[in-house]
Formats: structure tokens, C-alpha cells, sequence
């Protein structure tokens, strides 16, 4: 059975709602062991391991650079997100989610 085209459009939105909310908090916790790291303090290990599990290609780079690489790649991800959204909206002719 299919959906029908509100109903999946809704799905994506909500898909892709949790996934810039997921990014956001990679971005935060990011800024907070930057914050740690610009004030000479030892950053919260749970922070430190969800980077490193969010960037896992960042293995073996110090903490520095994996911050760098994670911001970089949730930038890129909420970018793949907006464009899709906004992509989406066209096609419906503007109806779709805002950014």
C-alpha cells in the first residue's frame, strides 16, 4: 500500500527534522569541547566519545582537528538536508517546510 504524497512528504520532513536536531547537538557538543580546549580545561570524555563516534574517519587526529571534522561534516549534512527540503518544496509547488 502506498502513501499518499502529503503523508510521505510529512515522513521525510520529520526524517529530516531529527536529523538536523542530531546535527545541531553534534555542533554543540562540538563548541563545548572547543570552549574547553580554548580555556585550557580537559573537555568532558562522554563528549569527547560521541565526536569521535559521529567522525569516526577522524580516528587518531587530535582533539582539535576531530572537532574541526565534525563541524565540518554536520555543516555538510544540513546542507544535503536543506537542499532536499528545499527541492522537495519545489516540486510541490512551494509547499514544504521553510528554513
Amino acid at each position: 500500500m502506498q502513501l499518499p504524497p502529503c503523508w510521505a512528504m510529512t515522513k521525510r520532513s520529520l526524517r529530516d527534522k531529527r536529523l538536523r536536531q542530531n546535527l545541531s547537538e553534534h555542533i554543540d557538543r562540538a563548541a563545548r569541547v572547543l570552549t574547553a580546549l580554548i580555556e585550557d580545561r580537559f573537555p568532558d570524555p562522554d563528549d569527547v566519545a560521541e565526536l569521535r563516534r559521529f567522525a569516526p574517519e577522524a580516528a587518531g587526529k587530535t582533539i582539535d582537528e576531530l572537532v574541526c571534522d565534525v563541524i565540518q561534516n554536520a555543516l555538510k549534512q544540513g546542507n544535503a538536508v536543506r537542499g532536499r527540503t528545499r527541492k522537495s518544496a519545489e516540486n510541490n509547488g512551494g509547499v514544504g517546510e521553510k528554513q
